[in-house]
């Protein structure tokens, strides 16, 4: 209700939402009705996990752009959504940088290897092993819902809550090597991450990141001259033991992979892309 009325009072050309976990189909329909143009911006690997209103609001916006390939597939199939196009993530010019470290950051925040990202079992269950490979590796876990970990060995190493803005950079500047790990496929998603927003903010910060291997993250990087990459657990171990010790190859690693993300994935250039179809759409 108070998004309507705030339409009604603002008259607004356009709503972009993100996700609209909470927008409702018929809030949807009624600021349409007012002549507004919707667009939903979905960051997620599934259309049917995340509660009961974004299955029947999402039929409801003008346009979906959706960040994972089989997500036009998915709402195709799932929902019959047709009115969708993909868009990938991006990073921030103005927050992910490669800012100094000062002596408190580096207390914070420094370490061999961190991960930065919701919990899952397969992130637990594989940062759990590598601590078990590795007991002396300095690792840092921070995000959202780790207090569901059951690891004793991961204990120490969960920082227990979000690093967000000028902490979450500060966090990539102090790891050594940042583990980009993908989420896993969840009820109603064909697939897993590919890539994630961190694929393009962590080489943004000119810092080093071990990607987890896919299709999709190799058609925008060069491996291994833009980005490290692994396939499994072994050899997750044998690469983090291979560039650890090896900061000038993790530094040039790192500069050429900021080249590529600052050549053509900034945020910036994701929002033409959307301001893109509205024009479209409304001439």
């Amino acid at each position: 209700e108070q998004l309507v009325e705030n339409a009604r009072q603002f008259s607004p050309e356009l709503l972009l939402v993100f996700k609209g976990t909470f927008v409702s189909a018929d809030a949807l329909r009624r600021l349409r009705a007012l002549g507004i143009r919707t667009y939903c911006f979905y960051p997620d690997v599934s259309f049917l996990a995340h509660g009961p209103q974004i299955p029947k609001a999402l039929p409801e916006y003008d346009w979906i752009f959706t960040t994972k390939t089989f997500g036009l597939t998915d709402m195709k199939e799932q929902l019959g959504v047709t009115r969708a196009s993909l868009i990938h993530f991006g990073y921030d010019p103005d927050l992910h940088r490669p800012v100094p470290l000062s002596k408190s950051d580096r207390a914070r925040f420094e370490c061999d290897v961190s991960y930065i990202g919701t919990w899952s079992a397969k992130k637990e269950s594989l940062l759990a092993d590598l601590l078990s490979q590795r007991p002396h590796l300095r690792l840092r876990v921070w995000g959202s819902q780790w207090w569901r970990s059951k690891s004793p060995v991961l204990a120490k190493a969960i920082g227990g809550h979000h690093v967000l803005g000028e902490d979450f950079v500060r966090a990539i500047r102090g790891s050594r090597i940042n583990l980009s790990i993908m989420s896993e496929a969840r009820q109603g998603s064909s697939k897993g991450d590919q890539v994630a927003s961190r694929t393009f903010s962590v080489p943004a910060c000119e810092a080093f990141v071990l990607h987890e291997r896919t299709d999709e993250v190799l058609k925008f990087f060069r491996e291994p001259e833009e980005i490290v990459c692994y396939g499994s657990f072994d050899e997750l171990v044998s690469k983090i033991d291979r560039y650890l010790p090896d900061e000038r190859e993790r530094s040039a690693v790192a500069v050429r992979a900021r080249d590529v993300v600052r050549a053509r994935h900034s945020w910036d250039a994701r929002i033409l892309e959307i301001l893109e179809r509205h024009e479209a759409l409304s001439t």
